[in-house]
């Protein structure tokens, strides 16, 4: 996010800040990978997280361009990968094959932009969980099992006199 003056602007929806990403999950002996493209790859891992059964294991993302340049690019990307693929955008490979896969993404990657791929990787507990640390840091000293005493109201002199 960027402030200018009253007005907030997200610098990540702008036409040149799209990304494409691959989210590694594992189940079993199979390697199953998201493959998609985002303006928000952060939002997406969240999201994507939430509603997958099994946990994210590794996630990276690349900006490539505009829009146009992204779909192309994943379009490419599902190309030369849809032997691997499961449904839409999940491709799914014995671990053995990870090799290949991520050989694939790299060649489609040359192949439209003419220079070598470079993927960020999402360190998954600072996005998935960021306040984890701070929890245990917070109950760290507190005494658990004990009641809180709360601050007592004082009585105004008509409530000390119902009372008595």
């Amino acid at each position: 996010m960027l402030s200018t003056g009253n007005q907030v602007v997200d610098i990540c929806r702008s036409n040149d800040m799209h990304f494409v990403y691959c989210f590694f999950f594992l189940n079993e002996n199979q390697v199953i990978v998201k493959v998609g493209e985002s303006t928000r790859p952060y939002e997406r891992l969240r999201l994507i997280n939430q509603g997958c059964p099994f946990p994210v294991q590794e996630a990276v993302f690349s900006h490539i361009g505009s829009l146009k340049q992204a779909r192309k690019f994943e379009s490419r990307v599902k190309e030369s990968l849809k032997h691997f693929n499961i449904r839409g955008e999940w491709y799914g490979m014995k671990a053995s094959d990870s090799e290949e896969f991520k050989k694939a993404i790299r060649e489609a990657y040359v192949l439209f932009s003419g220079m070598p791929l470079r993927w960020s990787k999402i360190d998954l507990m600072e996005r998935l969980y960021p306040n984890a640390g701070k929890k245990r840091q917070a109950t760290s000293g507190a005494k658990l099992g004990r009641p809180r005493k709360f601050p007592t109201k004082e009585l105004t002199a008509r409530e000390r006199v119902l009372k008595m």
